[in-house]
């Protein structure tokens, strides 16, 4: 995860309970993660993009022509910025960062299934209000 979203992580047993989940035992994270790193998955490997707005510390994974967003962007819509850490410029900025990448890039979304940034730039209201050149 993003050394930003260690706070965030340290509440998760609480915003469980206040959410009406079941508190789990969450493991520690590995390592923190910082823009611009790159981590390997088998014979894969993705550039971590810091995109805070949903959270501080929220990342996206892009590399192999494939974009995972978490919820930073979904297909349709963008990730929520009214609960605690949220921040709609900084989202923005996040979203218009993303609209940079190639429009055939595959988006692997944290809801919702899989999309392109060229169907996000078509079709996405959030998109079209935040990057209206598009």
């Amino acid at each position: 995860m993003h050394e930003r979203e260690l706070a965030t992580y340290r509440m998760t047993t609480e915003l469980c309970i206040s959410w009406g989940f079941a508190p789990e035992d969450f493991p520690a994270p590995e390592q923190t993660l910082n823009d611009g790193d790159t981590i390997a998955v088998g014979a894969l490997s993705f550039k971590v993009l810091h995109t805070p707005g949903h959270t501080p510390g929220s990342i996206c994974l892009h590399g192999e022509n494939m974009l995972f967003t978490g919820d930073t962007l979904f297909k349709g819509s963008v990730g929520r910025t009214d609960l605690p850490g949220g921040n709609f410029e900084l989202l923005s900025g996040s979203l218009k960062r993303l609209m940079l990448l190639p429009h055939e890039t595959r988006v692997m979304c944290g809801h919702d299934g899989e999309t392109s940034i060229a169907e996000e730039i078509r079709y996405n209201p959030f998109l079209k209000e935040i990057c209206p050149k598009y």
